[in-house]
């Protein structure tokens, strides 16, 4: 039929129009299919042709031809979002759909004028909306009880139970409701299911209410159902918009952006969601100027107000906030809406003391309102205030029994009440009892040495103790965090709170293997001092390159190779765009690029201006400097200047790398064709294909941060053409004329390895010059210490060993092996610090605690002793050797001291 085949062609051109607006779908579906049943109900030729055209309005796929009316007009514009179009102003519109707009548009009294004498049940819905909003609660909620009584009636049908859920949900946010009153509501929608599966109003109410109940795991599954039944209904998309940003899904959001603006140019829906998702990106400006093209032309609408008053809350401007949310009640008296959405903002952004303040006056104005409740249990929780925690989630969960946020969140207090507590001056350690205790009883000694130092730098330290939770394996880790898996850390910060999962070999899918845990805390402790520092108002790019700063690990050959690349091809971040690179990366290269380069300009900074300027810096981002006023009261350069400067004491650095070499290889090529063109034709072919794979190496390698590595192999392709590219007479010529020239004495070492791999005297001197030209490569330290070994020298081995361990914090066998060295030697006290970093990152390894305890024993450090002694209690408590060893080294220390010299 003609008529099916314009349908097909309609719904094939909705699905073209959702692939265009993002290429993956986690929560807004990259493609709209509509299920098989319905395609065969609007093609069915036994309904009548009235039938089919009600059927096309009802599911978003009406033709031109279908929209004879006003009405029907109407309530397709509204479908899509638009709340402006003419046929809205038409007395024929059915007066509930009217309403309802004026309702969305914040014009409450006018909707009541409108409402007047009209006795529908769809009517006494929206007056309750109406009353609602005017802060007329108790009107609101008679309105409300007809509704429920109607849809509990014996011969209710689909539309009443429709109605009665709806009035279930609202009244829910009005006044304390039973379960039953939830499982009801839940019933009613059930049975509109069963009476008719292809109504899309079902499973949207259904997402919603589950949505709005933090159920993700089948409440976006159902909103994505009533998109397949209706791709051209604006609260849909909105609605799965709202639910990608609780995920943090800013690309699903996006698509259902542009998917709005598709079907209405005017949205009101894709205005609030554009606006939000700039905020939660941390975009104030275009947040701003979303809200105010919205609010000139939607200036009463709550949402909007909102969300105005939340972008202001994030510039930090308090004045402003009270004054917007002072605008917002008065149109609105004793709403809630305000002060909960600029509270659970502030949240998200670490203004904890300022949100919980917001949350509360929600939850007064609105006592019955779980939301603002739950969200205050989060944050107390994110904070540490157990306490507090569980007593406002135990409220919200009281309120709502469905919610699973707060079910979530007192589960896990649950779950974490049985956790040891270790007491330390300035962290409070919290562990579950068992295997795992092997970790958190090593840590307070060297947090506390931790401690000194990063609040040094900083010239800042945190009031009260920071809480360290050593949690057992990467999904616990996760679901502490963010409420849901599928994060790649091993540790994070909200502020008052740092988590960590146990560095651990074992399942991927429950450990990320084994690290230095104490270089993990130094980066997460740096986040917490500087958002204290700053009352959490530090831009994300610097709180991150700051918390790389503070690490020990120098950086890499591979991260300075990152670096250099990006300051040759232009590819640094300026700084009004590095920190969409960790929000909102756009290659798998940016997130790692951003974290160097801010490091980087951290040096920069303190090289220039003084190691005292980022203290000076972090004051003016307390005070609320932006990026550029911040920079210009600190340093009296705004920041444009600055990436400027940095761009030029870059380039010195990467030549002090020897990565910026000159002449450079292509020079010397280019040089060399001019004697020998035909020679060199086979060059120019060689060498693409060698840039080419040096291309893919490092993209794979920039990649897999994590991959295991065979530490004596090179892990880049050969840095040399094909011998019969560049002879050894053209090389040795080339060598001659640049002798500090480290591509050329790199690609000399390479070739001359391949003749004769052991070392001699002429190759562990091209190994020295090469590791003067490029300091940065641990190549030579690699050879060195293997021939060394190999030779049996490993004592000439401990200078290259310990430059290679500073940059290993993931495999102690470095550590190990220069713990036995030194130990030969008699450097026990040495030998001792490298074992304990050995026992930090593999702790479970009842070898590495064997060497620790019996190196801390000839060090003098019984207290050491005994604790790797107590560790193996655990890792092998079958052995009872191990409390033996315990209660001698106890009894040694219990006795006087003149006893335990002899």
């Amino acid at each position: 039929m003609a008529e099916g085949a314009a349908v097909r062609r309609f719904r094939w051109a909705i699905a073209v129009l959702v692939t265009a607006a993002g290429a993956w779908a986690q929560y807004v579906p990259e493609r709209v299919t509509a299920p098989a049943s319905l395609d065969a109900a609007l093609d069915s030729s036994a309904r009548s042709p009235e039938a089919r055209q009600a059927l096309r309005i009802r599911h978003g796929c009406w033709l031109a031809d279908d929209l004879a009316t006003p009405a029907l007009r109407a309530r397709t514009a509204v479908d899509m979002g638009s709340f402006r179009d003419a046929a809205l102003d038409d007395a024929s519109v059915p007066v509930a759909l009217r309403a309802e707009v004026l309702v969305r548009r914040g014009r409450a009294e006018e909707a009541l004028s409108l409402l007047a004498g009209c006795e529908e049940p769809a009517c006494a819905l929206m007056r309750a909306d109406a009353l609602a909003l005017l802060g007329r609660v108790n009107e609101a909620i008679e309105q409300l009880d007809p509704l429920e009584r109607a849809a509990a009636d014996a011969g209710a049908g689909a539309e009443a139970w429709l109605l009665g859920a709806q009035a279930t949900q609202r009244r829910g946010v009005l006044e304390p409701l039973p379960p039953d009153r939830w499982k009801r509501a839940l019933d009613w929608l059930g049975r509109a299911r069963e009476h008719d599966r292809l109504d899309p109003r079902v499973p949207l109410l259904e997402g919603r209410l589950l949505m709005a109940r933090h159920n993700r795991e089948e409440g976006v599954p159902a909103l994505q159902q009533a998109l397949a039944l209706h791709p051209r209904q604006a609260e849909t998309w909105f609605a799965l918009g709202r639910a990608a940003l609780e995920g943090f899904d800013f690309d699903s959001a996006a698509r259902a952006v542009e998917a709005l603006y598709r079907l209405a140019p005017d949205s009101v829906h894709g205005d609030l969601l554009a606006a939000e998702r700039f905020l939660l990106l941390e975009d104030s400006e275009r947040a701003q100027s979303t809200l105010d093209d919205l609010l000139e032309r939607e200036p009463d609408m709550p949402e909007a107000l909102a969300l105005n008053a939340a972008v202001a809350a994030r510039r930090w401007d308090r004045q402003a906030v009270e004054s917007r949310l002072a605008e917002l009640d008065r149109r609105f008296p004793g709403q809630a809406l305000g002060a909960a959405t600029v509270g659970r903002l502030l949240s998200l952004h670490r203004q904890y003391a300022w949100a919980e303040r917001m949350l509360r006056t929600a939850i007064e104005r609105r006592p019955a309102w779980s939301e603002p409740r739950g969200e205050l249990g989060q944050l107390l929780l994110q904070t540490g205030r157990e306490d507090d925690a569980r007593k406002a989630l135990a409220e919200a969960a009281e309120l709502d029994p469905f919610d699973k946020r707060s079910a979530f969140g007192r589960w896990l207090l649950d779950e974490m009440s049985a956790y040891r507590v270790i007491e330390s001056p300035h962290f409070r350690i919290r562990v579950k009892p068992g295997i795992d205790e092997v970790v958190a009883e090593s840590m307070s000694e060297a947090l506390e040495r931790m401690h000194d130092e990063v609040c040094a730098r900083f010239g800042h330290a945190p009031t009260g103790k920071t809480t360290i939770e050593v949690l057992p394996d990467h999904e616990f880790f996760a679901v502490r965090i963010t409420g849901m898996p599928g994060i790649h850390t091993m540790a994070a910060s909200t502020g008052p709170v740092i988590a960590m999962e146990v560095p651990r070999r074992g399942n991927p899918r429950k450990h990320l293997g084994t690290f230095d845990w104490l270089e993990v805390l130094r980066h997460e402790y740096a986040h917490t001092v500087t958002l204290s520092q700053t009352e959490n108002r530090i831009p994300h790019w610097l709180t991150e390159a700051l918390a790389v700063s503070v690490e020990t690990k120098p950086r890499t050959y591979e991260t300075c190779m990152q670096l250099a690349q990006a300051l040759r091809t232009g590819k640094l971040f300026p700084l009004d765009r590095i920190k969409w690179a960790f929000v909102r990366p756009e290659s798998p290269n940016d997130r790692p690029l951003a974290y160097a380069q801010g490091r980087w300009m951290v040096e920069f900074l303190e090289s220039t201006w003084s190691d005292r300027v980022v203290q000076r810096l972090l004051e003016r981002y307390r005070l609320g400097d932006d990026e550029d006023a911040a920079l210009r009261a600190t340093i009296g350069i705004g920041a444009d200047a600055f990436f400027d400067r940095f761009k030029l004491w870059a380039k010195e650095q990467v030549a002090a790398w020897g990565l910026l070499a000159q002449p450079t290889m292509s020079d010397l090529l280019e040089i060399e064709r001019a004697s020998d063109p035909a020679h060199m034709e086979e060059v120019r072919s060689a060498r693409a294909a060698w840039q080419q794979a040096m291309a893919r190496a490092f993209a794979d390698r920039m990649m897999e941060p994590f991959k295991p590595r065979d530490r004596d192999a090179r892990e880049w392709p050969e840095l040399h053409l094909p011998r019969f590219a560049i002879t050894n007479e053209i090389l040795d010529r080339w060598l001659s004329e640049h002798p500090e020239h480290p591509d050329l004495l790199e690609l000399k070492i390479r070739r001359r390895l391949e003749d004769q791999p052991e070392l001699n005297e002429t190759s562990r001197a091209l190994l020295r010059a090469y590791a003067l030209a490029r300091p940065v490569d641990p190549m030579p330290d690699r050879l060195l210490a293997r021939a060394q070994r190999g030779q049996g020298a490993s004592g000439d081995a401990l200078p290259s060993l310990r430059r290679l361990d500073l940059l290993e914090e993931r495999d102690p066998a470095y550590a190990l092996e220069i713990a036995r060295l030194l130990r030969q030697q008699g450097d026990t006290a040495s030998a001792l610090q490298s074992a304990t970093k050995a026992s930090r990152i593999d702790g479970y390894d009842p070898s590495t605690r064997e060497l620790a305890a019996a190196i801390a024993i000839e060090a003098g450090r019984l207290d050491e002793a005994l604790r790797h002694v107590r560790a193996l209690e655990r890792l092998e408590p079958d052995r009872p050797i191990h409390a033996e060893r315990a209660r001698r080294i106890e009894a040694r220390l219990a006795a006087p001291s003149d006893t335990v010299s002899k």
